[in-house]
């Protein structure tokens, strides 16, 4: 059997994996416009800063039989073969085809902005590494905000009225805008970027301009509940819209921990195995700096357009202030039956153990009361004895009345 892939980011190059992980006998050709090796995107901002010193991820496609195409360029397909081209063009045949070519910066129309930075890849991580002066972020979601700490002399502005609006709220975001201040970030929020006038924003001037307000994907397609477009075509990642859990609504997750999940489903149907993709619960994390900055599920704004919310907030230490113990705060969102529907935490150490065992309680529609029954670990200088968790969820019961 052959499979051809188009896309070598994430979520390609995670279908080529694990196809091969699976079975060691299959063809595959993975084909790319830019064809780096594998890399992490959200690694950028770090490498940027100078805490990572190595991007990529992934090389050994000659020792995994994996044929990559670089430099060539989806021109079209159809239901026997696949187009591409590089200096000319290229046929290739296949049993089942995966579309994996991702999504595209999100260019806001801003009077007077001629030239502006973005950071979608690598060449966008060069570009940015030569600047120099002072800098103008337009965008105060994951991206803006690590790139606010890994550059130097830089004013972040976001049009909603705080920052990471769509998987924070305002109270959770405060302490974001607070520590990011205090690292010398001037930050601006609830304010639009409608014209830049000879390189000036409200009467400062700038050097450099970075606009980051998302992404949307390079094409849409309709996908079934095995993330199939048509009967031996596939496609994964950003192209992909499926299922919001808790809401249940259809929407993206530009996510690359989704993007490995979808890979997976796909590598199971293409060797055979009927697998669905259920959908998503949106578990993200974030580090600006010494804050870690999560949140899964939906927050409590966007949680009453669904259901009565219930909030239980928690702020405390993450082990004993004499094992150097840092600050942790959690907010866990529930409906008015106690079913967990999400949780924000910011702090100084990992949060992701609470994120993940959130995400299970979401994805399974668990509810708090089992939530507040599970036995924690508890170390001076490891754990608290009063998980913080554990600790917002009694405050949602209390307010439940139970």
């Amino acid at each position: 059997m052959r499979i051809v892939i188009i896309g070598g980011g994430t979520a390609g190059t995670e279908v080529a994996r694990q196809l091969r992980f699976r079975d060691k006998n299959v063809e595959i050709i993975l084909v790319d416009k830019k064809g780096y090796n594998q890399y992490s995107p959200c690694s950028m901002p770090y490498y940027l800063e100078g805490k990572i010193k190595d991007l990529e991820v992934y090389s050994n496609y000659e020792e995994d039989k994996i044929e990559y195409l670089r430099s060539y360029e989806l021109v079209s397909y159809d239901d026997e073969k696949v187009v591409v081209k590089k200096d000319e063009f290229k046929e290739l045949s296949y049993d089942k085809l995966v579309l994996a070519t991702g999504s595209s910066v999100v260019k806001p129309k801003i009077k007077g902005l001629e030239e502006y930075y973005t950071l979608k890849d690598l060449d966008d991580v060069k570009k940015l590494k030569k600047l120099s002066g002072k800098t103008l972020i337009i965008g105060g979601g994951y991206i803006g905000v690590e790139l606010a700490l890994a550059l130097k002399n830089v004013t972040l502005v976001e049009a909603e009225p705080f920052l990471f609006p769509k998987t924070l709220d305002k109270d959770m975001s405060k302490l974001v805008k607070e520590y990011l201040e205090s690292e010398g970030v001037k930050v601006i929020t609830d304010t639009k970027v409608d014209e830049i006038k000879n390189g000036e924003f409200m009467s400062e001037k700038y050097d450099n301009f970075i606009v980051s307000v998302g992404f949307k994907p390079l094409k849409e397609y309709e996908v079934d509940e095995f993330l199939r477009v048509k009967e031996n075509v596939y496609t994964v990642g950003d192209l992909v819209k499926s299922k919001n859990l808790v809401t249940n609504e259809e929407a993206y997750c530009m996510l690359a921990n989704n993007a490995v999940k979808q890979a997976s489903v796909v590598a199971e149907n293409i060797l055979g195995n009927e697998k669905k993709y259920e959908g998503f619960v949106s578990n993200s994390v974030s580090k600006t700096r010494d804050l870690i900055i999560g949140s899964v599920g939906v927050t409590s704004e966007k949680g009453k357009g669904f259901f009565k919310v219930v909030v239980g907030k928690f702020k405390g230490l993450s082990k004993y202030k004499s094992c150097d113990g840092k600050e942790i705060v959690v907010k866990l969102i529930c409906n008015e039956k106690g079913i967990v529907k999400g949780c924000q935490v910011i702090g100084y150490e990992d949060v992701s153990g609470i994120l993940n065992m959130v995400s299970s309680y979401v994805k399974n529609k668990q509810s708090v009361y089992d939530l507040v029954e599970v036995d924690t670990c508890y170390n001076p200088c490891v754990a608290s004895m009063h998980n913080p968790l554990v600790e917002a969820g009694k405050v949602v019961v209390k307010k439940l009345g139970r």
